[in-house]
């Protein structure tokens, strides 16, 4: 009974800091017809909301080091570098833009500070992980419904991060503002997850040959449409 209750713990945990972060995604990426992010558009010449967004910063820093935590405990053969790699760039990506732009309309680096404090707490908090043997790897991963959980949930990143590519790609042209590295940016961390659920598949000994190679070709045909939008913005528009 206390194991079902425990798991019951973990994944309602594991949910519920997904949502906040897919949330999060939502006031930091220009998703509508503005230029930037909610946060980034809002948060002028008002101390109180500026405090607000060091909180949401500096939580979502840790926001990010839990979720990676709980997917070490559930795969044993995931390392912690992977899981940095994974959530440092994940972290990046979410604030960049707004990071940016408050940058650029403060006048100050304070806020560039913040975020590279964040990634510098995600980075050390798998450093203790390891160095505190949190995690007993092994080479063969026990599949386990967690394991599947989890392999859905790295598909669910890479729909959602190809959607917000394909979208700032879209309203990049349609509103007249160069939206296209962050497109190129939400393809990178689509392309992060691809890695990461490659990964997971190869560690239950499945054979990934089609699967990776119709992700490539994916990849690929992207990759060259955001080249040829970015030179299609540079030259002719």
């Amino acid at each position: 009974m206390t194991l079902k209750i425990k798991d019951f713990f973990e994944v309602f945990l594991f949910f519920v800091l997904t949502l906040s972060l897919y949330t999060l995604f939502i006031f930091t990426i220009p998703i509508a017809r503005e230029s930037h992010g909610w946060i980034a558009l809002n948060g002028f010449d008002n101390p109180l909301w500026s405090n607000g967004i060091d909180a949401l910063i500096f939580g979502s820093a840790l926001v990010c080091a839990l979720l990676g935590a709980l997917m070490m405990s559930w795969i044993p053969v995931l390392s912690s570098e992977i899981t940095r790699n994974l959530w440092v760039l994940t972290y990046f990506f979410v604030w960049i833009d707004t990071v940016f732009v408050l940058t650029v309309e403060y006048q100050t680096i304070g806020f560039l500070l913040r975020l590279i404090f964040g990634m510098i707490f995600i980075f050390l908090f798998f450093y203790v992980l390891r160095f505190l043997g949190f995690q007993p790897q092994t080479k063969m991963m026990v599949m386990s419904w967690k394991t599947q959980l989890i392999q859905y949930w790295t598909w669910g990143w890479m729909s959602f991060y190809f959607s917000i590519s394909f979208l700032l790609t879209y309203n990049s042209f349609k509103y007249s503002d160069f939206r296209l590295p962050l497109a190129f940016g939400a393809l990178s961390v689509c392309f992060l997850n691809y890695f990461f659920s490659l990964f997971l598949q190869k560690a239950e000994e499945k054979n990934v040959d089609r699967y990776s190679k119709a992700g490539r070709t994916v990849f690929i045909a992207w990759f060259l449409v955001l080249i040829t939008c970015w030179l299609g913005q540079k030259w002719i528009f």
